[in-house]
């Protein structure tokens, strides 16, 4: 029963974030120094990772389970084991009672969360003027890195998928990435105040759908 509430949920969600996500993407202008930048960093690491595929298994794996290590955290569990293997294999294990909602976002996070990108969003408190165009560009190469590392790892011999069950894994991982894909996008677009914008958008768009049914 509440898997199916949480699968509701989450599909009635993904109309409004998806709404608000596109609307970013509409608003994106590449004649924007940063947006610029940030699309220039996104190429690049496309076809850095054509080049060095194979190297970059290692640090690939580490963040996939250090991301898993956030959420639990997120989720107030205990990590008891965190191991990423020279031959590119990695476990995460966590203590602590699971429920429905900390098991599904704490297995998929990887696929949605991109992990380098929100943390270097934090650093744009602290980033000078001066090294903003060097900031989005490596924003850009770390967003790149985690679309084409989602991309490689989300399969349906997933476990972290499997575990949950197809139907409710992609559901969640397609509203996730809505929301945390718009968040970055409308950051590029206007920075710390377009995240805020971003759910004011999706909040007006779905009272409006729920308004325009009734």
């Amino acid at each position: 029963m509440k898997k199916l509430l949480l699968n509701i949920i989450s599909l009635l969600l993904i109309i409004p974030f998806g709404y608000s996500f596109f609307n970013e993407i509409g608003m994106f202008n590449i004649e924007i120094s940063r947006n610029y930048m940030f699309l220039l960093g996104m190429i690049f690491f496309i076809i850095l990772h054509l080049i060095l595929d194979n190297k970059l298994q290692y640090f690939s794996t580490f963040e996939h389970e250090l991301t898993h290590n956030i959420w639990a955290l997120f989720f107030f569990k205990k990590p008891r084991g965190f191991h990423v293997n020279t031959d590119g294999s990695g476990l995460f294990e966590w203590s602590g009672s699971t429920g429905l909602l900390s098991k599904v976002f704490i297995l998929l996070s990887p696929y949605f969360f991109p992990t380098i990108t929100m943390l270097l969003i934090i650093l744009s408190l602290i980033i000078k003027d001066e090294f903003m165009s060097i900031y989005f560009l490596v924003i850009g190469l770390s967003f790149g890195y985690h679309i084409v590392s989602s991309i490689k790892e989300m399969h349906l011999g997933q476990t972290d998928i499997t575990e949950n069950g197809y139907f409710t894994s992609f559901n969640i991982i397609i509203l996730m990435s809505l929301i945390m894909n718009g968040l970055v996008i409308s950051f590029i677009n206007n920075g710390l105040k377009g995240i805020s914008e971003f759910f004011t958008c999706t909040y007006l768009y779905g009272y409006n759908l729920v308004i325009s049914i009734l």
